[in-house]
């Protein structure tokens, strides 16, 4: 009868943990939403760029793109505990310039959620951005600059940070004492009085590290006026770099802490590394970091759209939106054989029970004069719900 006993037992520990093990999910779920920061609607059709760094697994990217309400997700390969690792998430506004946020992923997570709120007019909207900086003699007091960019005639008079251990503050240049060492999802969530810019960015903040990576090394990048280059500027943890070595993953190379580099092929994803020399406590030292540049300009007449029934609950209303503002035309083709004119229109279909794809085709003239075209598509759900 003993032997009974344990057996079962140990059938049941077997059992808990086969179920423990197929619990325990293989991924962590990144999902959010892209919405106008003028006027809070959803951002349909946008291309959304995932990177994850190579602490859990090596050279994962992938591309998603928003659905009908701006909602984008991916599942993130993740080896369970390892060491944090981070994950980047970039689009680009409406002015083409490329928009991140970037988050730790930490042993446990499960789910991540990164928004984005985009400019949605040419030459407005702002941009929320911020670096950090460990004490010297206190690793746990970190400081936190605020590096944000308006649009021209844009006042930024609001600052809201989390510091992603459950404070918070609204000062513009804040100084926060983390209680105990880690790797902390630090948000920074700017607006101006006039409501026309509201932008947000997070990074994953490293506090209580014994003289943080020695002489580490980071950067971010920023595209020029032009929208034809960009302008990286390098930063080490300790101090000042003797010297900022520039490797642009496209055979071509540069020295200065903040240097401009123009990329010969915008299709392509570079990985950009910086390598800085240090002399830290009389020692000489040498860091090495990189990131993946996407160089993405969107065409003036790149445009996307959303749907919604209108109020007979018959039909549906479909609007356009573009990145640039150089549209001259809207046309649209309902999949039915029929198609309409204008950046906003109404069409019934006459089978509720097919899917139709609709597209959208913008013309116009770019910066450089020339005509552009681009066509953007999606598969219209016929649902009339019951009154």
């Amino acid at each position: 009868m003993k032997k009974i006993k344990n057996l079962t037992l140990l059938l049941l520990l077997f059992m808990t943990g086969i179920v423990y093990s197929y619990g325990q999910q293989p991924y962590i779920v990144l999902s959010g939403h892209v919405l106008n920061q003028q006027t809070g609607e959803p951002v349909v059709n946008q291309p959304v760029f995932i990177s994850v760094d190579s602490m859990n697994y090596p050279g994962y990217f992938n591309e998603v793109i928003t659905d009908g309400v701006g909602y984008y997700s991916d599942n993130l390969p993740y080896i369970y505990g390892g060491t944090p690792g981070s994950v980047t998430v970039t689009t680009a506004d409406c002015n083409g310039i490329m928009i991140s946020r970037s988050a730790a992923l930490l042993p446990g997570m499960q789910q991540l959620v990164l928004d984005f709120n985009i400019c949605g007019n040419m030459g407005t909207g702002c941009t929320a951005l911020f670096r950090y900086m460990p004490g010297s003699n206190d690793m746990l007091t970190v400081s936190f600059f605020d590096e944000s960019y308006p649009a021209p005639g844009v006042i930024i008079n609001s600052w809201f940070w989390d510091f992603g251990d459950g404070n918070t503050s609204s000062a513009q240049n804040p100084v926060h004492t983390y209680s105990e060492p880690g790797l902390y999802n630090a948000c920074l969530f700017i607006s101006s009085n006039d409501s026309s810019c509201n932008s947000s960015f997070c990074m994953p903040v490293d506090a209580g590290s014994i003289n943080p990576g020695g002489c580490e090394n980071y950067f971010w990048y920023l595209p020029d006026s032009s929208g034809t280059g960009y302008t990286f500027e390098g930063f080490v943890m300790n101090g000042e770099a003797e010297s900022y070595i520039w490797d642009f993953g496209d055979g071509t190379t540069a020295n200065g802490q903040t240097v401009f580099h123009q990329f010969a092929d915008t299709n392509m994803v570079h990985n950009v590394c910086l390598t800085t020399t240090s002399i830290l406590n009389g020692d000489v030292c040498t860091s090495v970091s990189c990131q993946e540049v996407f160089s993405y300009f969107p065409s003036p007449c790149e445009s996307y759209f959303w749907y919604y029934t209108d109020s007979t609950g018959t039909g549906y209303t479909f609007e356009g939106y573009t990145m640039g503002s150089q549209v001259e035309s809207w046309s649209w083709d309902f999949g039915d054989g029929t198609t309409a004119t204008g950046q906003s229109v109404t069409h019934t279909f006459d089978n509720p029970n097919e899917i139709y794809t609709v597209c959208l085709t913008t013309t116009g003239t770019g910066p450089d004069n020339e005509p552009c075209t681009y066509t953007s598509c999606q598969e219209v759900f016929i649902y009339l719900p019951s009154p």
